[in-house]
């Protein structure tokens, strides 16, 4: 289940910390409404990325193994990959300093979650994102 943002107005002041269930992708189990995992794409969200589609279910091979996948459409146009069962990620991201919050009192997480590598047309490519250091984003 994706979720929005803590508040539909992007000033985080008044919100501090990581607005924890924001910006995420939960798991559910279907019997009891209880949550088996999350994972928060974006904590304390001031930059509107929340999540624009329902995830996608498929099941996928890594290495020799058979895992059932959960993939999150994000705005920043990656795909977010989760193992189903456990909410652990099945590609390698990595954390890297975004950007300065716009206005003071206002606070982020200092730290974004990139994909480190992925296998494109032409080999392994580094994805980088050269507006994260960007701080009119």
């Amino acid at each position: 289940m994706p979720t929005n943002g803590a508040t539909i107005d992007y000033y985080g002041g008044f919100r501090p910390g990581d607005n924890l269930f924001s910006t995420s992708l939960i798991a559910l189990d279907v019997k009891t409404g209880k949550r088996v995992w999350h994972q928060q794409l974006i904590k304390h969200d001031i930059w509107n990325y929340d999540l624009p589609k329902a995830p996608i279910l498929l099941d996928v091979n890594v290495g020799r193994r058979r895992v059932p996948g959960v993939f999150q459409i994000t705005k920043q146009s990656w795909v977010r990959d989760n193992d189903k069962m456990t909410g652990k990620t099945l590609a390698d991201w990595v954390p890297l300093r975004g950007g300065k919050p716009p206005a003071p009192p206002m606070e982020n997480d200092p730290l974004r979650g990139f994909p480190s590598l992925f296998q494109g047309p032409v080999g392994r490519i580094v994805a980088i994102d050269r507006t994260a250091a960007n701080t009119c984003r």
